[in-house]
């Protein structure tokens, strides 16, 4: 999978909120703590789209509950929200029913630069 369109992760995250990230930055790569990577685009009209590292593409709704981010997969089991936690320069996203990790963001762009598609 290539992300090149994608920029380094920016030190512009600093006190941002998940709303605030999602306007700010649409598409994000996240390094995953299982092998490969995935693409997230948040769309402003509350689509999100997913492409997991074995290039599918996973098709959903995301919402802001209570300073999470919460995604609503279609045609996938419910998913725990996530929060955003930002340590220095790397933000890690959180699952809120675990509390593990479930990676990084390591780069970002605004708009539908990988042009992922349903």
């Amino acid at each position: 999978m290539k992300a090149t369109a994608l920029s380094p992760r920016k030190a512009s995250y600093e006190g941002l909120s998940p709303q605030d990230l999602l306007r700010a930055y649409r598409v994000m790569l996240l390094s995953r703590k299982v092998p490969g990577e995935a693409i997230f685009l948040f769309a402003p009209d509350g689509g999100v789209l997913n492409r997991i590292p074995n290039g599918k593409i996973l098709q959903g709704a995301w919402t802001i509950k209570d300073n999470t981010v919460c995604v609503d997969w279609k045609n996938q089991p419910p998913n725990p929200c996530s929060r955003y936690d930002k340590q220095g320069d790397t933000v890690t996203v959180i699952n809120v029913s675990t509390g593990q990790p479930r990676g990084r963001i390591v780069k970002s762009a605004d708009g539908n630069v990988e042009r992922l598609a349903p």
